[in-house]
């Protein structure tokens, strides 16, 4: 539940959308290891199970605003689930994670989609924008699909929570810079919180069996 201001005072229900991350090859992240995702695969719920179930909390407690729990929500799964919604006319509103695909994966139309079946709210982990980081830790988008994204999130004015990795390896201080630059010059986009974390060596990943390829030095 992101604590947007405009979503303090209000109840947001948690919905389980699935396990494991549709892309799952990002160098630095552990996901595959959490749950149910230890099989290394995504497993996500049916845009109808998801939906029964806030049918369910809709009708036992009132609730309209809600959590899809998964770590990436697949633009094909956002489709039809936006279909669903608008087809069923409930008045609902939801907020997940939502990787910076480019235009190809989420055409504008997808968005205005998203806008009228409710999302509220989407986190995006965008980690760098820096393209030989990107590259390196095999994100799988660009900086051209993050621009495009945080865009098309603002013209349809969608609130954005956007979480970066500030020293993800092998970040540089150039890099660090440009990554600073970029925040500042979108900030009139998001209309949400900017949160920068520190990079976490996690067992089990790219970089913690291969930390020489990342410039990471593990101290014994």
């Amino acid at each position: 539940y992101f604590a947007h201001p405009a979503f303090r005072s209000q109840p947001c229900y948690p919905v389980l959308g699935g396990f494991g991350c549709y892309w799952g090859r990002c160098a630095y992240c552990s996901e595959f290891l959490s749950s149910c995702a230890q099989r290394r695969r995504f497993s996500p719920r049916s845009p109808e199970r998801v939906l029964d179930d806030i049918r369910a909390l809709a009708k036992t407690h009132g609730a309209k605003h809600f959590n899809i729990v998964i770590p990436a929500l697949a633009p094909s799964w956002l489709r039809k689930f936006c279909d669903l919604v608008l087809a069923d006319g409930l008045e609902v509103y939801f907020q997940g994670y939502l990787r910076a695909e480019g235009e190809r994966r989420m055409p504008p139309e997808l968005f205005w989609k998203l806008k009228l079946a409710g999302a509220e709210m989407l986190s995006i982990g965008v980690e760098t924008v820096a393209e030989r980081v990107l590259q390196a830790v095999n994100k799988g988008v660009s900086r051209v699909d993050i621009d495009y994204t945080l865009r098309m999130l603002g013209t349809v004015g969608i609130p954005a929570q956007i979480n970066f990795i500030c020293d993800l390896p092998p970040t540089d201080l150039k890099e660090c810079r440009e990554n600073h630059d970029f925040i500042l010059s979108h900030l009139h986009l998001l209309n949400g919180p900017v949160i920068a974390f520190p990079f976490g060596l996690k067992w089990g990943t790219e970089m913690q069996k291969n930390p020489g390829k990342y410039d990471i030095r593990v101290l014994e």
